[in-house]
């Protein structure tokens, strides 16, 4: 019988990637990303499980129902949130301009 990963024991960590730092306000994919998966590696841990990352959808004010606001129920299931997109990266490969915003890290 062959072993894979899905056989073996494991343990991790659940953090939703809005929850680490950023200069610009909000965890990104970026990063603050990387360095907490060598963190989880260093620290033998294999699994980081993460709550939803797609776009939310837009409420108007004055709606009486408003529970289509839950992470859980997506416009899409393949959309990611662009507000996660690490804009540093994109300003490195200068497919950003760095005037778009103030980056310090």
């Amino acid at each position: 019988m062959v072993n894979t990963v899905l056989d073996q024991r494991r343990a991790g960590i659940l953090l939703h990637l809005t929850s680490l730092p950023s200069t610009l306000g909000l965890g990104s994919l970026g990063h603050h990303a990387q360095r907490f998966v060598d963190f989880l590696s260093e620290s033998d841990l294999s699994v980081w499980q993460m709550l939803p990352v797609h776009p939310s959808h837009r409420v108007p004010k004055l709606t009486p129902n408003r529970d289509f606001l839950s992470p859980y129920q997506p416009m899409s299931v393949f959309a990611g949130n662009p507000i996660l997109i690490d804009l540093q990266k994109l300003v490195d490969k200068k497919w950003l301009p760095r005037t778009s915003f103030p980056i310090t890290y």
